[in-house]
């Protein structure tokens, strides 16, 4: 049985949420603090969104969920992790005619629908 996966950005993100400590809280009382307090804001801000240094890579955690011939490919329907606790739900198009690896195309697309319509 697959282990249970995440692919709810807001969960993610509530997940990140529950370790934040609420600390330093704006000078609203002292307007010459706020540019001290507001470089302090930044760096933290960029430190619990990730920006500010590149996450730690995870094992890719590959999972072929279902193997599907489309006529002139193969579709795989693949899951990967991308950080901890985050999976990504992708296709994997293979062309049958080739006989040796070749360049890849990377098509990222939304949350909404037609993705599966594009790659049937």
């Amino acid at each position: 049985m697959p282990r249970p996966r995440n692919f709810s950005p807001w969960a993610y993100w509530m997940l990140h949420l529950e370790s934040v400590e609420t600390r330093d809280p704006c000078p609203d009382r002292d307007p010459s603090a706020l540019p001290a307090w507001s470089e302090r804001f930044r760096e933290r801000l960029d430190a619990a969104l990730g920006s500010a240094v590149p996450p730690a890579p995870v094992p890719l955690d590959l999972e072929v969920i279902e193997t599907t011939d489309a006529g002139a490919y193969r579709r795989e329907y693949v899951v990967f992790d991308s950080e901890p606790a985050m999976s990504v739900p992708a296709f994997l198009l293979v062309p049958h005619a080739r006989p040796e690896p070749g360049p890849a195309v990377l098509a990222i697309h939304g949350h909404g629908p037609g993705k599966s319509a594009v790659c049937a």
